[in-house]
């Protein structure tokens, strides 16, 4: 079991004052493979600022609590960009393929998906790339075409599953 260890993580991505979560972890004595996260199902994710995601990925960059950053739930790819962006650790969707596409062709010279041979703890050297000013809600186009692509897929595949 000790070889494991090095790959748990801690996360109390629910809460909000991240100052209060710091103090519980100091409480434990937990001081190292802290993951925070930022989101909210992706339904209504479009509507968040990001102004939270911001903020716990400068007190990351500061070299303090947390470790890693990551967003959930990303659906939208120009939602995917604007977090990678800003230097998210990870994102969570439902739809990977789009993730998948950024990561191979706008995003290579900085992220690519994990192994299970990666350190979940290290972070891969980079290109310095100035920050985008990307707004994903700009994308409005892009944005409803991919959401109109998932309803008429989740149609298919509710009347394939009814009529065979």
């Amino acid at each position: 079991m000790q070889q494991y260890v090095q790959n748990v993580g801690f996360d109390l991505s629910t809460a909000k004052d991240v100052q209060k979560i710091q103090e519980v972890y100091a409480a434990y004595g937990i001081l190292e493979h802290i993951w925070q996260g930022d989101g909210i199902t992706n339904c209504i994710s479009t509507f968040r600022s990001g102004k939270d995601l911001k903020n716990v990925i400068t007190l990351r960059d500061l070299g303090g609590y947390p470790h890693k950053v990551y967003q959930w739930t990303v659906d939208l790819s120009s939602f995917q960009a604007a977090a990678l962006d800003l230097g998210v650790d990870g994102i969570i969707t439902n739809i990977p393929e789009r993730l998948d596409d950024l990561l191979k062709e706008q995003f290579a010279y900085k992220y690519r998906l994990a192994t299970r041979y990666d350190s979940p703890w290290e972070r891969r050297a980079a290109l310095n790339e100035p920050h985008s000013s990307r707004v994903p809600i700009t994308s409005v186009f892009s944005n409803l075409k991919e959401v109109g692509e998932q309803k008429l897929k989740f149609a298919a595949n509710t009347v394939k599953g009814i009529f065979g």
